[in-house]
C-alpha cells in the first residue's frame, strides 16, 4: 500500500502561492473596510440631521438641536462630533438638558469607529445645530467626515438653509470637499 499526501515541497510551494496572493489582496481588503466604513457613517451623519428636521417640523413651537455628547447625556462644548451626537428637545434653546424645561433627549447617534473625524463648516457655530419648528436650521454649512486617507477620500453633507441634505466628495481632488464655501477640508 502506498502512502498519499503532499511532500513537504508541494506544501510550501502551496504555502508560498497562498502568501502571495493574501499580500496582493490585503491592502484591497483595507481600503474596502475603510471605505464602508465611511460610507456607514456618512449615510448616519445624513440621517441624523434628516431626522433632526424630521423632530423640529412634528414638534411645534420648540427648538431641536443637535450637538456633539460623548456621554449621550448632553451637549459637549467641542468641535469634535466623532465622539457621538445627540438630538435634543431644547424648549429654550440653551443646549442644556433641562428637565424642568422640558427638555428630553430624542436620540443618541454613538461615537465613531476607525479614529475618524467629523467636522462642520459655515454653520453659525461648530458646536450646535438648532432647527426651528419648522424643521429649518440657523444657518447652512458641511459635515465632512475623514478617515486615515485623508481628504480624497473624505465624504461629506452639505445642508442648505431650508434643511434639504445632499452628499459631497471632493470631486477635483484639491483636497477639499467641494461644496458652496469651498473651505470644507480634513483636519491636519
Amino acid at each position: 500500500m502506498q502512502a498519499r499526501g503532499f511532500s513537504l515541497i508541494e506544501l510550501m510551494v502551496v504555502l508560498a502561492i497562498l502568501g502571495v496572493v493574501v499580500m496582493a489582496g490585503g491592502p484591497s481588503m483595507v481600503n474596502t473596510i475603510q471605505q464602508n466604513r465611511v460610507a456607514a457613517q456618512i449615510n448616519e451623519v445624513k440621517g441624523a440631521l434628516s431626522f433632526a428636521r424630521s423632530e423640529g417640523a412634528k414638534r411645534s413651537q420648540v427648538t431641536i438641536t443637535l450637538c456633539p455628547s460623548d456621554d449621550g447625556a448632553g451637549c459637549t462644548n467641542t468641535p469634535n462630533w466623532e465622539v457621538g451626537f445627540i438630538v435634543l428637545v431644547d424648549i429654550d434653546g440653551d443646549r442644556v438638558v433641562d428637565a424642568a424645561d422640558g427638555d428630553v433627549i430624542v436620540k443618541y447617534f454613538g461615537p465613531l469607529s476607525g479614529d475618524n473625524t467629523l467636522r462642520t463648516f459655515s454653520f453659525d457655530n461648530a458646536n450646535f445645530i438648532q432647527m426651528d419648528s419648522d424643521g429649518f436650521p440657523a444657518s447652512s454649512g458641511t459635515f465632512v467626515l475623514c478617515d486615515d486617507r485623508g481628504a480624497g477620500s473624505a465624504r461629506a453633507v452639505v445642508m442648505n438653509i431650508s434643511g434639504q441634505t445632499r452628499f459631497a466628495v471632493d470631486e477635483d481632488a484639491d483636497g477639499i470637499v467641494n461644496h458652496p464655501d469651498g473651505n470644507a477640508a480634513c483636519p491636519a
